[in-house]
């Protein structure tokens, strides 16, 4: 469901003199967003954080698992998105639609609705946000699954009219190569509508991140500049690409919840269940007020002819 330099310049204040007496007082760190955590916490997980840093891109991009319940339980600002991204696609109703990072199946069902006559291809990588998908969908015959990672060839048996992706392609390190990959899954003249995390996209939890000590990254968000070239090299035509800012405020009690499952998921993988706990806590703390703000990158195209 989906991918950028981290902000911030990892600094955490507070108190950094060597602690030689044996006070049973513990330190604090403190964020300049406001909040503190322990300095032995700190300890504890900052060489797996440190593993982290080192941990190259080329891996950031591999399809992962995402717990599904929760995801549908904080995603509706997610679907409320997709929403509108349908409503710049003009559908017969006839048409076969690649859904590339369905997630839970919201907006698959959304895109359904308009089409009594067609058909979806729900499309992504995670088993458990397929079963969710199927659930929600109830074996509607004009669905078809597939589980495929958006970094590899796609493995259709037909091309499509239209290909939606909501929330998702920021995961995906190669952007130039996902859209060569959607310009051969395209009908000529087929249009490709996405919308997902562009560059400046949750400045302030990569800085909350940074404060933390963690440095790698596992996001790619790209300018409209560098998409509209992308999709020029991929051979797509009447290319439309923008930035549009879409902050989203959540209640305290469920930024930690909205945190580990939609934006710090590949993170807190990679550090195991107790470290993830206490640098999802550091992340959190390091927040001023629990608004994430969202950059997000919109694109419309539509696919070329298909070379001689």
């Amino acid at each position: 469901m989906t991918p950028s330099a981290m902000r911030g310049d990892g600094k955490t204040g507070g108190n950094t003199h060597s602690h030689r007496h044996t006070s049973p007082k513990r330190s604090k760190l403190h964020f300049t967003g406001g909040g503190s955590y322990d300095i032995f916490q700190r300890a504890r997980f900052q060489p797996v954080c440190d593993h982290l840093s080192m941990t190259g891109p080329r891996d950031a991009g591999r399809a992962r698992e995402w717990d599904a319940l929760s995801y549908d339980r904080v995603g509706a600002h997610m679907a409320h998105r997709g929403a509108g991204v349908l409503e710049r696609i003009e559908l017969r109703g006839s048409e076969t639609v690649l859904d590339a990072g369905c997630g839970t199946g919201r907006v698959t069902a959304q895109v359904l609705e308009r089409l009594p006559a067609g058909r979806v291809i729900a499309l992504d990588g995670s088993t458990a946000m397929l079963d969710r998908a199927r659930e929600r969908l109830g074996g509607d015959p004009r669905v078809h699954f597939i589980r495929a990672d958006l970094t590899e060839p796609l493995a259709l048996t037909e091309a499509v009219d239209v290909i939606v992706s909501t929330s998702t392609l920021h995961w995906v390190p190669d952007h130039a190569g996902v859209f060569r990959r959607f310009a051969d899954a395209l009908n000529p003249g087929g249009r490709l509508h996405v919308d997902c995390g562009g560059a400046g996209n949750i400045t302030g939890v990569q800085d909350a991140i940074r404060a933390a000590g963690v440095t790698w990254s596992p996001w790619n968000f790209r300018s409209d500049a560098q998409a509209r070239a992308d999709l020029e090299a991929a051979g797509f035509a009447e290319i439309a690409t923008w930035l549009s800012h879409d902050p989203f405020e959540l209640d305290r009690r469920d930024l930690k919840e909205y945190l580990r499952t939609v934006v710090l998921g590949s993170h807190l993988e990679r550090l195991g269940e107790a470290a993830g706990q206490l640098f999802l806590d550091a992340v959190a703390d390091a927040m001023p007020a629990p608004i994430i703000d969202y950059v997000r990158l919109n694109i419309d195209a539509v696919a070329g002819p298909t070379p001689p």
